[in-house]
């Protein structure tokens, strides 16, 4: 056998039980979110649980069972910022780490019916799991959640007078924690045909990094894209653009730098000002991150 780290047990090796004890202490990682087999019977399957990356900290998850329909193939899948474990019944689903999918019978499954989709790396110095990402199909590691998309797709409109926040997200801390790393925003709506003013803003923090006072009377489809990268601890760049489809078209497209703490959740949200209920609707917000 070659290419094995552990020292090789054999019927002469003394106190056998010590090392195989501490050969498994030196995998801990690797167990987690692995199949208890012990605890596990019939259709009920037992987790272990262990210390997890959840975007700006390791949580740690008890260990858990889930319970996986007889006589068809379950996909066994976990939620990277709650570590909550679940059996989907088609496939991966999306934003979600895919662990296992569990081939069952009608009373139960065996081990040949198993397979794993975890992966092990490091990660800023540290051991943190890996597993498939279900959106691209490849190895991803924890460290990504927020790596992960955000999405939103449940329409909001403006209420009356004044300006309203639309979609919001609250970037987890420590997400933009070393320079290089950066977050990606697309948010996209429609204007209502009238002659009431709009004016749609992006903000990261504190600070609108976009406002757009967009055409009336016509029929409005708006898009937004940005990106925003640390520059340094509390120091950010973007660049923000805004296209207006139409009757009559509109760009915008703003810059500049940002102060917004790191270390402390950050609120991404559009905001709509106009006049009258719906006005203007925002339809989807997409956030995702460069690490």
């Amino acid at each position: 056998m070659s290419n094995v780290n552990f020292d090789q047990i054999d019927l002469q090796t003394s106190g056998q039980y010590v090392q195989v004890n501490g050969q498994f202490q030196a995998v801990v990682p690797a167990n987690f979110s692995g199949i208890d087999l012990n605890d596990t019977a019939a259709l009920s399957i037992a987790i272990f649980g262990g210390e997890f990356w959840s975007g700006s900290a390791f949580t740690t998850r008890v260990d858990g069972t889930t319970t996986i329909a007889a006589s068809s193939t379950n996909y066994i899948e976990e939620d990277p910022e709650t570590g909550a474990i679940t059996d989907n019944a088609s496939a991966f689903t999306t934003g979600q780490r895919a662990l296992y999918t569990i081939t069952s019978g009608a009373n139960g499954y065996n081990t040949s019916g198993i397979t794993d989709f975890r992966r092990i790396a490091w990660q800023d110095g540290n051991v943190v799991f890996k597993a498939v990402d279900s959106r691209i199909g490849e190895s991803a590691s924890v460290a990504r959640a927020p790596g992960k998309a955000n999405i939103n797709t449940t329409a909001v409109g403006n209420v009356g007078v004044g300006e309203d926040d639309l979609m919001t997200y609250a970037m987890p801390a420590s997400a933009l924690s070393a320079a290089g790393k950066g977050v990606q925003i697309v948010a996209w709506g429609t204007t209502a045909n009238n002659a009431n003013a709009k004016t749609v803003k992006l903000y990261f923090g504190t600070v609108a990094i976009l406002t757009t006072v967009l055409t009336v009377s016509q029929v409005g489809v708006w898009r937004i894209s940005a990106e925003v990268f640390s520059t340094g601890t509390d120091a950010q760049d973007y660049i923000a653009q805004l296209v207006q489809g139409g009757a009559t078209t509109l760009m915008d497209v703003e810059n500049g730098s940002l102060t917004q703490d790191d270390g402390a959740t950050i609120t991404i949200k559009c905001t709509g000002e106009a006049t009258t209920t719906d006005d203007i609707k925002q339809e989807g917000l997409l956030v995702s991150f460069y690490n």
